[in-house]
């Protein structure tokens, strides 16, 4: 199965650019209703992701001042140990690993530029049109209590 037919690709997906102040890049989350979003180098380089957590913390340590919002950039708030990407040439096995940790994984091509996301509903979505019993919670609820019966 090639991943490439689960991900949502850049042009429709919020990402922020790396020239961003906090101020902007937290805007633009909350405009879309978002707590994690990639962040992308001018050129389209995967930098790493920012989620609402980075933003508590910048709060704690830096306390809040307009200022300090607008005139950070938003590379200092990644964190580039969580949100590990992939590659078009990962496989399957590595989504579900990936997914199991984030609600989404970012994709690069093979030069490392970011091509989009796979998020975890499309994992289950892909998952519930490959073996429609898997998501049956009515089903697997029978199934373990006939189990428990025995």
């Amino acid at each position: 199965m090639n991943i490439i037919t689960l991900f949502t690709p850049k042009s429709e997906i919020v990402y922020i650019s790396e020239n961003q102040s906090i101020r902007q890049a937290v805007e633009r989350m909350r405009a879309h209703s978002y707590t994690a979003v990639p962040v992308l180098s001018l050129d389209g380089a995967y930098l790493g992701t920012v989620c609402e957590g980075d933003f508590l913390y910048y709060l704690i340590d830096h306390g809040f001042s307009k200022e300090s919002f607008e005139d950070c950039n938003i590379c200092e708030l990644i964190d580039r140990n969580r949100y590990h990407s992939i590659t078009v040439r990962s496989s399957m096995e590595e989504v579900l690993l990936r997914v199991l940790k984030a609600n989404f994984v970012p994709v690069l091509d093979d030069r490392g530029l970011f091509m989009g996301i796979i998020t975890r509903r499309d994992v289950l979505n892909y998952t519930r049109r490959v073996n429609p019993r898997f998501l049956q919670f009515g089903a697997l609820k029978s199934q373990s209590s006939k189990r428990s019966i025995k």
